[in-house]
This record gives C-alpha cells, structure tokens and sequence, in this order.
C-alpha cells in the first residue's frame, strides 16, 4: 500500500514523516473491513517511484486481535453508558421523583433535629455527660447522608440515548430541541437542590468531629482547633439555612405546577426552624471554644432579635421622614416577621 503525501488522500491529522501514525490508520481501516482475523500485519518498503522524494518507510506492524480494539467501541460504550444511566440512575415519572426529593428533604430535618438535640444537651456548664455523648443520633445521619444521593431527573424530561441530558444540550436535531428547551426550565432547581444537599451532607458529614472537639475541649481541657470541623460545620450550617430558602422558593416555581404535594408547608416551615435553631448552637458551640466564652444560643438569639427590632425600627422612621418630606407622603410599615426575609447570615454575626 502505497502511503501517498497528498494530505486530501492521506491522513489530515499526521504529518507526512509519521510513518507510524500513517500505517495506524491503515490497519485500522483493515481492521473495520476485515473484523475477524487473528492478526493484523504490515511491513513498509521502499518504492522506486517514492526513492527521490520520500524517506524510507522502516515500520514493521504485527497486532493480535486481542490487543486491537475497534475505536467505535468508545463511541458504542458511551451511548450504552447513557442508557444505562437513563434505565437504573432516573426516576421512572415525576411522582416518583418528587417523593424522592421529599423523603430526602424530611430524612434531613429528622436528622438535624436529633443533632440539634444532642448538640444542646452540650451546651451547659461544666463537663458533657457521658450519657450525653452515648446518645449520639448515629442512624438518622447515616440515613439522610443515604437519601443525599438523590437520582437524576425523570426519564420523561431527557433523550434516552444521552444526545440531550443534564450535562450535554449542543444537539442541533429539531426534534430533540424542545427536550433541550424544556430542561432549561428546571437549572435554577437543580442548582438550589445541589448546594443544599452539599451543604447538609457537609454537615452530617463533619458533625461528629466537631463534637468530639467541643467534648475533648469541655472534659480534657485541650486547646481549641481554630480552623477545625466545628468551624467548617458553622459555614455549612449558615449555607443550607440561606440555600433552603432557594429549594422551597424553585420547588414551587417548577414541581408545584406538577404535582401539588412537592410543596409541603409544613414541611417548609419545619426545614427553616431546624436550621435556624441549629446555626445558633452551632454558633454557640464554635465560639465557645474559640472564644472561651460559655455562650448560650438562646442568649444569642435573644440579642440577634432585639438587634434585629432595632435596626427595623430606625429604618421605618428613616423611611417615614424621607415619605414625610414629599408631597405625597404617607405611612410606612415594615413586616420584619417573615423569616426569610429577615434571615441572618453567618456573615452578619461575627464574634
């Protein structure tokens, strides 16, 4: 086989003197055309018509089938992968996807409520119990840290061979463009869920090890870690309390239209509370190692709220001077009720 140096004839990707790439590509070609050998073989030679103006083709190839695999199979595999992932990673229907979302959302409420338990049985004077430390709620956090890992959106949404999914929408096939289209609607939902199952599972995650620190420090008297678990545990409590504000606000923008129990209130107003309670133990806990200071989280919420009442009531009379001065003036009033409204960050607290 002669290896002609026209780049429109030979291989476009090689340079003319890669000898090896060149007859790569030849004994690929023969090994689509002819797939049941035991071997494939060549040698190059020099041609009397290529003496002048090409160099010697030394390469000599000897492959067994068994080490000379078709390329189309990575191609094959992907699409297989993809079907695989469509089958046995999705949800079959939206119903059966929505009560995944909220089993995993109530399987995190009951485990940071039995954290929140446990937490504020540390929170007294002296040293921790040692039935305190034996009650640690180690099932409800392996079955939330279970339920993080959430399936992928239904089947119903997606292309079944993975030419439109999650992570691939570049497909310019007309008929798969309203799959495309469609997906866009739930970004901002995945997105919200994401970081907010990150977030918990951070925390269930990193919970332990800042007990044990908070007991050594409280029992043993050992010196405080500064950039420890507990503080890695306060960021990621203070996240989820802020992130699931964003999963209630896009589960009722996307999954309510779709199925009416994918919004829980109760639900809802028990996710916000659990955290809110827990950031401030939490908070209670880091700092009181930190600091040394014993810090009770009810003493701290009691002063975030009067600051709170504070800063909303100077902002009313700033409001009703400045209405008051125009011509059309008028009363204002301020609802600092809502909680998330009105939520406090890790950031707006600093010790």
């Amino acid at each position: 086989m002669i290896l002609d140096d026209n780049p429109d004839v030979a291989c476009r990707r090689l340079s003319v003197d890669d000898w090896h790439g060149r007859v790569m590509d030849r004994l690929e070609l023969l090994r689509q055309i002819y797939p049941f050998r035991k071997c494939y073989e060549s040698q190059g030679f020099l041609i009397e018509l290529s003496a002048g103006t090409a160099d010697h083709d030394s390469t000599h190839k000897r492959i067994p089938i068994e080490n000379f695999h078709d390329h189309r199979e990575t191609g094959l595999n992907a699409r297989f992968s993809n079907l695989v992932s469509y089958r046995h990673l999705r949800a079959p229907t939206w119903s059966s996807y929505i009560d995944r979302v909220v089993e995993f959302r109530r399987s995190v409420c009951r485990a940071l409520h039995a954290l929140l338990h446990c937490w504020k049985g540390f929170l007294i004077p002296g040293k921790v119990p040692n039935h305190r430390i034996r009650h640690w709620p180690a099932a409800p956090i392996r079955e939330a840290l279970a339920s993080a890992k959430l399936p992928n959106l239904p089947r119903t949404i997606v292309d079944e061979w993975g030419f439109v999914s999650e992570s691939k929408r570049t497909t310019a096939l007309p008929r798969q463009e309203g799959l495309r289209d469609h997906l866009r609607r739930f970004d901002k939902f995945q997105k919200a869920l994401s970081a907010y199952s990150t977030s918990v599972s951070n925390v269930l995650a990193q919970c332990k090890q800042a007990s044990d620190d908070f007991v050594r420090f409280r029992n043993e008297n050992s010196s405080p870690d500064a950039e420890g678990a507990g503080r890695l545990v306060l960021i990621n409590v203070g996240n989820a309390w802020k992130q699931v504000y964003e999963v209630i606000t896009e589960t009722r923008r996307t999954l309510g239209p779709l199925l009416a129990r994918a919004c829980d209130p109760e639900l809802e107003s028990l996710e916000e509370q659990i955290l809110s309670d827990l950031w401030f133990v939490a908070y209670a806990l880091y700092f009181s190692q930190v600091d040394v200071i014993p810090a009770s989280h009810l003493d701290l919420r009691e002063q975030v709220s009067k600051k709170r009442e504070i800063f909303l009531r100077q902002l009313s009379a700033k409001i009703g001077a400045v209405l008051h001065e125009t011509e059309n003036g008028s009363s204002v009033r301020i609802d600092g009720t809502r909680a998330g409204d009105g939520r406090i960050s890790e950031d707006h607290l600093q010790p």
